[in-house]
């Protein structure tokens, strides 16, 4: 069967590693392109946009300097991945709990401070250990609020999904029970299900789930793949159902390339391998939203790279691609030094591989030194104008030296290449922002909104425009916990 996602031995003693260079590589990248506005500068933004939006928590036409206008600009820092507006919102936040003392406003408060911690430091400060200490010291305190008490039980169900499946498993059994109807928990429950190696209760929660969704869920490719790991039998088909709707799922594309390479039809898996190493694994989904409230296991690479190793160990000489491949995974699990040997070793068989130089320029890209990828892809780069992972690696270049009119026209290429990929408007967008050029920037940041309602860079864009009346409208998606 398709790897379900077993313990991955030394795994976990890689893991902050891995997450340290994630984050550095992809959140300041993405943070570096966005320079965002001063801390004055933004909280002024903020409390132009959120002076009446406190509608999540309960207190709409709340006054601006109210603590549930403070939680809500909070919940929009989170959203829009701007650590130093969470880091400023908390302090805001326990400065004026302290003046509310021991009442219900306090502990309630108290309670979401704590929450947004976790998730601060799960997600962008690379302390796993320490989200999940906060959230079992939170469990033991007083939580006023029995649906605080089930967010809190979710979100360490879903950070304990690698390490502890079967907790997780006993977790989120109890917050289904009282949230029957919450498709997000259901399916961090057929996750855990998954991963604890109970596959046909997995797969039975996984049907039921489907059968519940609206048409055009995100959260259907998701399903999709999952199912497709439990069972050889419609993998394939779930897995081109999941691309059918979001075709740059990295997961569903090299999944899909070892059904067909299982079923010996090598033309079609390679085409799929060319296509997920192009996708730039993770670094898409970066630049969206992300559900906090939503379990993404981290071992699935790790299962897929001993499902291709053990493919490569019979070839007695792997070509570019699939060297390159080995290369992508290896960067994937946070193994930097293999992956820059499988990369050279690829570069050795094929001189010029743009496989292999895609795979370089983003491990540099994930190092933080993209000074070095001009010189690695340019001319490749001018040869593949439809390349996605050509055309973002080698702009993240310009854009970091200055080089702002070559920046945009590489986001042009992706247009041009992809019309409905939000991504080439956005990040024009923001080149137009930081030049001062308020209606182009507003024009890409609302058609790449129009393409995805959940493009991070144009919200943001658009927030610092002054324009949050999108971002006021996801803090109505659940998308975290409070």
């Amino acid at each position: 069967t398709i790897p379900v996602g077993e313990e991955i031995r030394e795994f976990h003693a890689r893991q902050n590693r891995r997450k340290f260079f994630i984050f550095t590589g992809i959140v300041l990248s993405l943070l570096a392109i966005v320079f965002g506005l001063t801390l004055v500068e933004r909280k002024m933004a903020e409390k132009k946009k959120l002076g009446n939006q406190a509608i999540h928590v309960g207190a709409e036409g709340a006054p601006v300097n109210s603590i549930d206008a403070q939680l809500a600009t909070l919940r929009v820092s989170l959203l829009l991945s701007d650590l130093t507006g969470m880091q400023q919102g908390i302090a805001d936040l326990e400065s004026k709990i302290d003046s509310l003392k021991s009442t219900p406003d306090a502990n309630r408060m108290q309670a979401y401070v704590n929450l947004a911690k976790a998730i601060m430091r799960k997600e962008f400060l690379v302390d796993s250990a320490g989200a999940i200490t906060t959230l079992n010291d939170l469990r033991l305190a007083s939580v006023s609020d029995p649906r605080v008490q089930l967010e809190i039980d979710n979100l360490l169900a879903i950070y304990k999904l690698d390490s502890e499946p079967e907790e997780s498993v006993k977790l989120l059994k109890k917050v289904v029970e009282s949230l029957p109807n919450d498709q997000t928990v259901r399916f961090n429950l057929g996750m855990a299900l998954l991963a604890s190696g109970q596959t046909e209760i997995a797969a039975e929660e996984f049907k039921n789930l489907l059968s519940k969704f609206e048409p055009g869920d995100r959260l259907v490719p998701r399903v999709k793949i999952a199912m497709a790991r439990l069972n050889d039998k419609g993998a394939e088909e779930n897995l081109l159902e999941a691309l059918n709707q979001d075709p740059y799922l990295a997961e569903a594309q090299i999944l899909l390339a070892l059904v067909h390479w299982k079923s010996g039809r090598r033309v079609k898996a390679e085409a799929f391998i060319r296509r997920f190493i192009d996708s730039l694994p993770t670094y898409r989904d970066s630049l969206y939203v992300k559900n906090f409230r939503l379990a993404e296991s981290e071992l699935v690479y790790n299962s897929i790279r001993t499902e291709v190793r053990t493919l490569l160990a019979r070839i007695a000489q792997p070509d570019d691609l699939l060297l390159s491949l080995d290369g992508m995974l290896s960067l994937l699990v946070g193994e930097y030094k293999g992956a820059e040997q499988a990369f050279d070793r690829a570069l050795q068989t094929t001189p010029g591989s743009i496989y292999a130089l895609k795979g370089m320029a983003y491990l540099r890209l994930r190092e933080g030194r993209e000074f070095e990828i001009e010189g690695l892809i340019k001319s490749k780069t001018e040869q593949n104008r439809e390349s996605f992972a050509f055309n973002i690696l080698l702009a993240q270049s310009f854009f970091k030296q200055g080089k702002f009119s070559e920046a945009n026209q590489l986001y042009k290429n992706l247009v041009e290449a992809d019309p409905k990929l939000s991504l080439g408007f956005s990040l024009a967008g923001e080149i137009d922002r930081q030049q001062d050029r308020a209606d182009l920037a507003l024009q890409n940041f609302q058609k790449a909104l129009e393409l995805n309602p959940n493009d991070v860079t144009a919200l943001r864009g658009l927030s610092q425009l002054g324009r949050g009346d999108r971002v006021n409208a996801l803090l109505l998606q659940s998308l975290i916990p409070f």
